[in-house]
């Protein structure tokens, strides 16, 4: 096998027996990006946040605001990235793929959570799509860990939201699991999706809301319990 530097270009080898040629096809990624930026790798292994920090605010179209903390081996490989001010992004976070992501102030990410979009959309034949690529998390927010989030289309998460739990999947070109939001579904600000929800439609209208079902409807309003203390944040050590 023959291994050469330009784009991982891997020759055919043929293997002989006395009964079988078999020719492995030609593999060519000629022009994709492989390699991971010197910087996305000290700010994804380096072992203080102050260092991390800093290798995220010397990459090109990054901005990371005042306040900002990033746990260890932290992935960021995305087209833009805005962290607003005294945001926590926890461990083991995947940010990967032709996205634009932007985190609003005082939001806090949990660990293990994977925000990506495949490259497979930068083809040219998808130029008129109008796939977006975009994820907006408004300021006060709360993500969790283990959830996934499929960015080729426009994703947004208002002022004060949570997405709660683990193992939620948001997809913005085809349905996912567990809680399930169709294309086109929108959230309001500080609403709760419940358990195993399934959002169809848009409720950005809504605000302080528990939403739930199938499909997803308003169940309870929620703007008592915030106001009287019941629900509120608690920040963890991610």
């Amino acid at each position: 096998m023959r291994l050469s530097v330009k784009g991982f270009v891997i020759s055919r080898r043929t293997w002989q027996s006395r009964r079988v040629r078999y020719h492995k096809p030609r593999l060519s990624l000629q022009g994709f990006q492989t390699e991971m930026p010197l910087l996305s790798m000290i700010a994804r292994f380096a072992p203080f946040n102050a260092i991390r920090v800093a290798a995220l605010r010397a990459r090109k179209g990054y901005t990371i605001g005042r306040g900002v903390r990033v746990g260890f081996g932290c992935r960021f490989d995305v087209d833009s990235l805005d962290l607003g001010d005294g945001g926590l992004i926890g461990r083991f976070n995947r940010f990967v793929g032709p996205v634009s992501v932007s985190i609003g102030a005082k939001s806090q990410i949990g660990s293990r959570n994977h925000i990506t979009a495949g490259y497979w959309i930068t083809a040219p034949r998808f130029a008129d799509e109008g796939y977006q690529r975009t994820m907006r998390v408004g300021s006060d927010c709360l993500i969790t860990d283990g959830h996934a989030f499929d960015c080729v289309g426009l994703i947004e998460i208002g002022d004060g939201s949570w997405v709660a739990g683990s193992a939620s999947q948001i997809w913005t070109h085809y349905l996912g699991s567990a809680v399930r939001l169709a294309p086109g579904s929108r959230l309001g600000d500080e609403c709760i999706l419940s358990l195993a929800s399934v959002l169809t439609r848009d409720l950005s209208s809504e605000r302080c809301a528990l939403i739930a079902g199938s499909p997803a409807q308003v169940v309870k309003q929620l703007e008592g319990d915030y106001t009287a203390g019941r629900l509120e944040k608690h920040e963890r050590s991610w």
